[in-house]
């Protein structure tokens, strides 16, 4: 209640909840440590690495919150910038978030900003297209005073582009474009990004002397002119199983 209280008064702010329950919990592995069942006793180190690492993913979470950016890439590959598309689990909100990165001699040469929309349809996938159009005007709207427009960007879309999304998202380019935040001829790719497929997919690496092993982060396999599966995660982190790549579509609206 006292949350919901915080977060109708204060409706332009940006509240980090973190409950007492919660906090009394991850300081007992601080001061306790955490119960290991196998060897009976409470583990000192393990309880010091996870009241670290709740301390460590909490300020960075009030750093986003802030809108504060606490490291940069000078560019995303060759696309000025970069637009993701993205729907909620339970389908009453989709999210917009912007990363701009590109040469110095452009303003602004890095920019990042997301936004949560609320659905106008619960019972379907698809974003409408004229919330998506208005989402992204005012996704674009939030941006330093000065701002060259942007020659070639890249639309990610966490699973698949249905309805009429790409109509709505077209009609966002235009009004974009006359406000001068995008230009005429700007070179635009859609991708579909799926994090799950109906065959599950697996990739690995097999050594010269014939180790089987995860891949490097980041590897990529091309299975034809318009799906890539690229592992996202691999043989510096990943030591037990297979690694689980996400798939990466572009039809006719990737070049």
């Amino acid at each position: 209640r006292a949350y919901f209280q915080a977060a109708f008064q204060l409706s332009g702010w940006r509240i980090k909840r973190i409950t007492e329950d919660v906090l009394d919990e991850h300081y007992g592995y601080l001061t306790k440590g955490i119960w290991n069942p196998k060897k009976q006793y409470h583990d000192q180190h393990a309880g010091k690495s996870r009241w670290q690492g709740f301390i460590n993913m909490n300020a960075l979470d009030i750093i986003q919150q802030l809108d504060v950016i606490p490291f940069r890439i000078n560019q995303a590959g060759s696309y000025e910038a970069q637009l993701i598309i993205d729907v909620g689990r339970d389908k009453r909100h989709f999210a917009l978030s912007l990363l701009i990165a590109r040469a110095s001699d452009k303003s602004p040469d890095f920019h990042i900003i997301s936004h949560v929309f609320p659905k106008t349809d619960k019972q379907r996938e698809g974003i409408n297209p004229v919330a998506l159009k208005e989402a992204m005007v005012e996704l674009f709207c939030e941006r330093p005073r000065r701002f060259d427009p942007i020659n070639s960007l890249l639309v990610m879309r966490d699973g698949q582009i249905v309805d009429e999304e790409p109509e709505g998202f077209d009609e966002g380019v235009a009004e974009l474009t006359k406000m001068g935040l995008i230009s005429p001829d700007v070179r635009i790719d859609w991708v579909e990004v799926h994090k799950d497929t109906l065959k599950h997919i697996r990739i690995w690496n097999i050594t010269d002397e014939g180790k089987i092993e995860n891949p490097l982060i980041g590897t990529a396999i091309s299975l034809n002119t318009n799906m890539i599966v690229m592992a996202s995660t691999g043989s510096p982190t990943l030591h037990q199983g297979t690694a689980e790549p996400v798939l990466i579509v572009g039809d006719e609206r990737c070049t």
